[in-house]
Parts: structure tokens; C-alpha cells; sequence
């Protein structure tokens, strides 16, 4: 296990606390006790009161983002038929009709068959296919939304009630 220093955690108890998770579920997905949780959160609240450090609009969105994807709710890459990259959370794309989710996946998939360099492994440091990566990276869980929405829709044809 990587071990992480309590100022890091510190920063993700009080964020993630602020932003609603139990102390409990933090402890679970950091992997330390829900006790260490209310300490480290309340530490970095009283350097925050003292103005030792001071809160941060950024870390607050970044804490948002990782407890979203926690939660399965991931940030996708995609590109509309003009090439124009657009990024959205996947919570964003349920109830999207079937032809615009197709279409997504399509316009997807054939960017990244035009770019078969992406299959090789990425560069240290900066990688400039890195976009692309993302858009190849959201084409399964696309799809697994379109497979979702698909049984919506079946289900709404035949009487049935689906909860996502």
C-alpha cells in the first residue's frame, strides 16, 4: 500500500466531508478508520480557521470529481462529427436517446480508428495523444450507457419499470 501523508488526507477528510460522504465511507475508499477521518478532517479545519492554509475553490472540485467517479459516475472524453472535443460526467448522458448516444459512440470510435498510434504506449511526461486516449478509454462505458438505455426503452415498450 502507498502511503500517503496526513496533510493529503487531511485536505481529501475535510473536502469529502464537506461535500457529504460519511466518515465511513472516506475511511473505506482511503483506507484508514472512520476516527482518523474526523481527526484529519478537523485538523485541516482548524489550519483553515487559523489561516495557516486557506480553502481552495480548485481542491474542492478535484475532491468533487474523485467522489464521483468513486461512485461510478466517470468523466468521459468525447467528439461530436467536426472533431470538437467535449467532457462531461456520465450521470450527464442517462436518459440520452438512443440516436445520440449511438451517434457519440460512433463519431468515437472513428476518431480513434483514424489514430492508430494510440495504441502504443504513452510517452513519460507529456503525451500529446493523451485526448485521444480519453476518447478511447470512454467508449466502453459509453456503450454500457447505451446498453442501459436500451433496456429502459425496451422495458417502457413492454409495460416494465427499470430503475438505472
Amino acid at each position: 500500500m502507498i502511503e500517503v501523508e496526513d496533510d493529503v488526507l487531511g485536505d481529501a477528510c475535510y473536502y469529502l466531508t464537506r461535500l457529504g460522504m460519511s466518515t465511513e465511507e472516506i475511511g473505506d475508499h482511503l483506507g484508514i478508520d472512520s476516527r482518523k477521518v474526523k481527526k484529519l478532517a478537523n485538523i485541516f479545519a482548524k489550519k483553515l480557521q487559523s489561516g495557516v492554509i486557506q480553502e481552495s475553490a480548485y481542491e474542492e472540485g478535484f475532491w468533487k470529481n474523485i467522489m464521483k467517479e468513486a461512485s461510478g459516475d466517470f468523466r468521459l472524453t468525447m467528439v461530436d462529427e467536426k472533431g470538437h472535443f467535449y467532457h462531461g460526467q456520465s450521470s450527464e448522458l442517462v436518459g440520452v436517446d438512443v440516436k445520440t448516444l449511438l451517434g457519440l459512440i460512433k463519431n468515437n470510435q472513428a476518431l480513434v480508428k483514424e489514430h492508430p498510434e494510440i495504441e502504443s504506449k504513452p510517452p513519460v511526461g507529456h503525451d500529446p495523444l493523451s485526448p485521444l486516449r480519453e476518447v478511447k478509454a470512454s467508449i466502453p462505458r459509453l456503450e454500457e450507457i447505451l446498453r442501459r438505455q436500451l433496456e429502459v426503452e425496451q422495458a417502457k415498450e413492454h409495460g416494465r419499470i427499470i430503475r438505472s
